[in-house]
Parts: C-alpha cells; structure tokens; sequence
C-alpha cells in the first residue's frame, strides 16, 4: 500500500475516466462518488495493481483503500 496526496482529474479521452494527479498518475478502478469533483485535493492510501490491463492508455493502476479531503471552515 502507498499513502499519497493527488488532485482529482477527469480524461475525455477513451470513453471518459477519473484519475489521481500527484509525482505520478494513478487510475483508480474505485473511483468513489464523493470525489467525482475535477480539482479537490485529496490524501489517499492505495494499492497498486500488478499485471492489471486497461483500456486507458493513462496512469498506474490501483485500487483506493481509503481517502480524506482537507475540511473546509
């Protein structure tokens, strides 16, 4: 498992997906609905996926195990 910070991004391209942007680019398989917002800075705990083909020709795959966006006051 690896901790990172990322920002949310959504790709038009090839049907259309949501990935994590931090020093390297992310391809969740579990995108979760609270984060389906382009931009939100979030802190996540993931697993990368070996041997894992997409049809994205974009980011590592990996599965989000958990995750926590800053709070605004």
């Amino acid at each position: 498992m690896k901790q990172i910070t990322a920002i949310t991004i959504y790709k038009s391209f090839e049907g259309g997906f949501w990935g994590l942007e931090a020093e390297e680019k992310y391809l969740p398989e579990n995108f979760p609905e609270q984060l389906k917002t382009e931009g939100i800075k979030v802190d996540c705990v993931i697993a990368l996926l070996k041997d894992v083909d997409t049809i994205f020709n974009w980011g590592q795959p990996c599965r989000i195990i958990s995750f926590k966006t800053p709070q605004v006051i």
